[in-house]
């Protein structure tokens, strides 16, 4: 009985990891794709605004895209507090599931710039529901965001795409069954 409550966790704790993860990166590739259509670079590779958006509806079509940045964000939280409870839960076993290994150490490599990605967007909100008909200061942030990690999210999101491979088809696995 101890064994089946043990596996029913273990299948519980993953399936939480892979769906919020998934979310994540479904909104994170909405979110990427939306940022960078506003901008176009000039030849010094310089950005700019694209000329068919015009400063003052930046607040309004930022305010479409408050759902996307909320879902993105708390799946984030959600799959990070999963991982690190899977990986408590786990324990010693760590050194028997390479799959794993490879998925923690890709997850807490990315944290820190999620991390700061994700304090951009805060920042976002704060403007857009605290200081509003500051399109400038939004139009700053997308920048920055763009700007400050340059093609980290892409590479993000690829990493977090095998991550998500590794959980479903658990290569480098070296244990029978999980025991606690």
């Amino acid at each position: 009985m101890n064994k089946i409550k043990s596996e029913i966790i273990n299948k519980l704790l993953q399936s939480i990891i892979l769906i919020s993860g998934s979310v994540w990166l479904g909104s994170q590739i909405t979110k990427i794709l939306t940022i960078y259509y506003f901008f176009q670079s000039d030849e010094f590779g310089r950005i700019s605004l694209k000329n068919q958006i015009v400063p003052e509806t930046v607040n309004l079509i930022s305010y479409q895209l408050v759902p996307l940045f909320s879902v993105s964000f708390v799946s984030y939280t959600i799959f990070i507090i999963f991982i690190i409870a899977y990986t408590i839960y786990i324990g010693k076993n760590i050194k028997k599931m390479g799959w794993l290994f490879i998925s923690l150490a890709i997850v807490f490599l990315c944290l820190p710039f999620e991390i700061y990605l994700s304090l951009i967007d805060i920042k976002l909100f704060e403007y857009l529901f605290y200081r509003i008909g500051d399109s400038t200061s939004i139009l700053s942030l997308y920048e920055k965001r763009i700007q400050s990690l340059s093609s980290f999210p892409i590479a993000s999101l690829i990493l977090h795409m095998i991550t998500a491979v590794l959980i479903v088809f658990k290569p480098l696995d070296k244990r029978g069954k999980i025991e606690n």
